[in-house]
């Protein structure tokens, strides 16, 4: 349950026992497969600020939310606030690549399937750059 997963982040932090990375990309995943996407952005943002101890991100944290969006973005990207924005998992993707995270086929797929099903084919091209800008190969 996502409210006792966030419950136990805190208490940890509270008892003096810094949470990991591995602990906040398990509550930020929760958060994001349940929908809760604004719980899952604001976890990210903790651990990029690093407050109250919170561990920097990793790519996995990235990948969570990506996921949750993309998830949530199943007919595919919107500007009018049904759908999340594409614009918002790019820059998602851009600040992993800042951050010096790698990114993975897998995450990159996550966001081409609902580009996909949208049939977003400018969107599919973005997103087909970025990944050859990263070195990661399409598959």
């Amino acid at each position: 349950r996502l409210p006792d997963a966030t419950r136990v982040l805190r208490r940890m932090a509270a008892a003096g026992v810094e949470p990991t990375a591995v602990s906040y990309n398990a509550v930020i995943a929760a958060a994001a497969r349940a929908g809760a996407l604004g719980q899952a952005r604001s976890l990210l943002g903790e651990m990029e600020e690093g407050l109250d101890g919170a561990p920097a991100p990793t790519a996995e944290s990235y990948s969570a939310l990506i996921a949750g969006l993309c998830a949530q973005a199943s007919g595919g990207f919107g500007e009018d606030g049904r759908a999340p924005a594409l614009a918002e998992v790019l820059a998602l993707l851009r600040e992993m690549g800042a951050r010096g995270l790698p990114r993975s086929v897998r995450t990159f797929n996550a966001v081409l399937a609902p580009l996909a099903r949208g049939g977003d084919a400018a969107g599919a091209r973005v997103v087909l750059e970025g990944m050859t800008e990263a070195g990661v190969e399409p598959t």
